[in-house]
């Protein structure tokens, strides 16, 4: 994924891919969490190889109320993630690549009145999903 800013929904998605980036940066290294000051800084660090072990390694991801609209593909590298609070955002979709996330017991997309369908995979899979 490419992003430019060129239009309000590529400039709230370069502002999504520098929240998320600098949420998962916060619980992989305490000591030094980048401050990423463009989108294209931030999906460079979630795709840099060396930082790959530790992204698999986050069990838990609280992004609520971020007035988040989107949620990066990048997510899929968060592979043993349990737990994924999503609630109180202006989310309108969810990615595809969170079917990659086979070890997701809880979902919370509470608060996310524009989400218009949730992935059939969260259907056939036991994930607990909130949406009220």
């Amino acid at each position: 994924m490419s992003i430019t800013p060129t239009s309000k929904a590529n400039n709230s998605e370069a502002l999504d891919m520098k929240i998320f980036a600098t949420a998962i940066a916060n619980i992989v290294d305490n000591e030094y969490s980048p401050e990423f000051d463009s989108a294209k800084k931030a999906q460079e660090w979630l795709n840099d190889p060396k930082n790959y072990e530790r992204l698999a390694n986050i069990q838990v991801l609280f992004l609520g109320s971020k007035n988040l609209t989107h949620i990066p593909s990048e997510i899929e590298k968060l592979t043993d993630i349990k737990f994924l609070y999503l609630n109180n955002n202006n989310l309108k979709e969810l990615p595809s690549s969170l079917i990659n996330l086979t070890k997701l017991e809880i979902l919370d997309l509470s608060g996310n009145k524009s989400l218009k369908s949730l992935p059939f995979f969260l259907s056939i899979r036991n994930i607990n999903v909130f949406l009220s």
